[in-house]
């Protein structure tokens, strides 16, 4: 399958590589339940190091503590079914919900978005620093290392990424249905423009 997407980047072999991806990563990370949808727990922390998140053991207790106490509320006031393909997505509640994660120590759009994954998985993709490149180029990604700026860089990110699920959802939503894939549509967008573009080639042979 071969998807084209408006932010000008076309991947192919789509079925191949989600399937590599998944085989190695799915278990470690995708397929750990949050156990609370409105609650950050310390397991949603901790899972993040299987993504990357760079987070070590003094660290995951700190960001647990605070991130969980900024967020459960705004967390509370997004439905769990919430959907980035929907018309009616809240954008004031999301970037108060990155702004009050990026206020905690040690936690920019890369590891905010790879715990608030978990807890809205149809709408938040995961936004490390080779998706906010993609979108918002290096200089996007050298203002979003300023946790002032960093939520309106991730909003930025959003948007396009909006526009790029919205024009691949039925393609999307067909792959993963006809090749059982448990991920949502947003993270399987996300996983194939990171695996398209990481400097390593990762899952691309």
């Amino acid at each position: 399958m071969l998807i084209r997407l408006p932010s000008c980047l076309t991947i192919d072999d789509c079925v191949t590589r989600l399937s590599k991806f998944t085989e190695e990563e799915f278990e470690y990370y995708d397929g750990i339940q949050s156990s609370d949808p409105n609650h950050i727990s310390p397991e949603d922390v901790i899972v993040t190091t299987a993504v990357n998140s760079q987070l070590n053991a003094g660290k995951i207790r700190s960001v647990h503590r605070e991130i969980s106490s900024k967020c459960d509320s705004i967390l509370a006031e997004i439905p769990e079914s919430a959907s980035l393909i929907s018309g009616d997505v809240n954008e004031e509640l999301i970037e108060n919900l990155f702004r009050e994660a990026c206020s905690v120590r040690w936690v920019l759009m890369p590891v905010a978005t790879k715990i608030l994954h978990r807890k809205r998985r149809e709408l938040i993709p995961i936004l490390d620093n080779v998706i906010l490149t993609h979108y918002v180029g290096e200089k996007g990604v050298g203002r979003a290392q300023d946790g002032n700026h960093a939520p309106k860089i991730g909003m930025e990110c959003l948007k396009m990424f909006r526009a790029d699920l919205i024009a691949a959802w039925d393609d999307l939503h067909k792959m993963l249905v006809e090749n059982n894939f448990r991920i949502s549509e947003v993270r399987a967008l996300e996983a194939l423009i990171w695996m398209e573009i990481e400097p390593f080639g990762s899952y691309r042979t």
